[in-house]
């Protein structure tokens, strides 16, 4: 178990239903193949492999008996739970950006790992879109980043993020370790 820094606690205290402390990125796929369900299980089987590189990621928010968040680890992640497909009802732009607000502003729940993957389905052009949530208590905006680069095909497979020493206002966010 682990202590947060103080400006990741600050973002965990700030939580709330109506100011959920998410962040996420959005990427638009095209679908390689015709097979919908094939082409999900290799993108969960991708996800998992590269949440396993992501030490942060087995790791649930807990509060101490004083009110001071931690980290503590999760032995087995609910992969279902975690990565999840859904479809926009008429496919259009505007139906996208209401489910994208929607999924954003769910509020996590604190006895799981931290993240999210939703595949969207059902866009009028037939592209996908993959969203990527994270709690803002478990990544900043570099991290984010990083995040964004690893679970991507440009991500550098085989290799494991990891949390570097210092403070964030000296710089010291995450860096890919090889």
């Amino acid at each position: 178990m682990s202590r947060l820094s103080a400006t990741d606690a600050m973002f965990a205290y700030a939580e709330s239903a109506v100011t959920p402390m998410n962040m996420g990125s959005v990427q638009f796929l095209r679908l390689p193949d015709s097979d919908i369900d094939a082409y999900f299980r290799r993108l969960r089987d991708f996800l998992i492999e590269r949440v396993s590189q992501v030490p942060s990621l087995s790791q649930r928010l807990i509060m101490d008996p004083l009110g001071l968040p931690s980290w503590a680890p999760v032995e087995d992640i609910d992969f279902d739970y975690h990565i999840r497909r859904t479809r926009v009802p008429a496919g259009s732009e505007r139906e996208l950006a209401f489910k994208l607000g929607r999924l954003q502003h769910l509020p996590f729940d604190f006895d799981r790992p931290l993240f999210m993957f939703y595949l969207i389905e059902g866009l009028e052009d037939g592209r996908l879109v993959l969203l990527q949530k994270f709690h803002h208590a478990l990544v900043d905006g570099k991290t984010a980043l990083r995040l964004v680069d690893l679970f991507s095909d440009e991500g550098a497979p085989g290799r494991r993020m990891t949390k570097c020493r210092g403070s964030r206002r000296a710089g010291c966010a995450a860096t890919l370790a090889g």
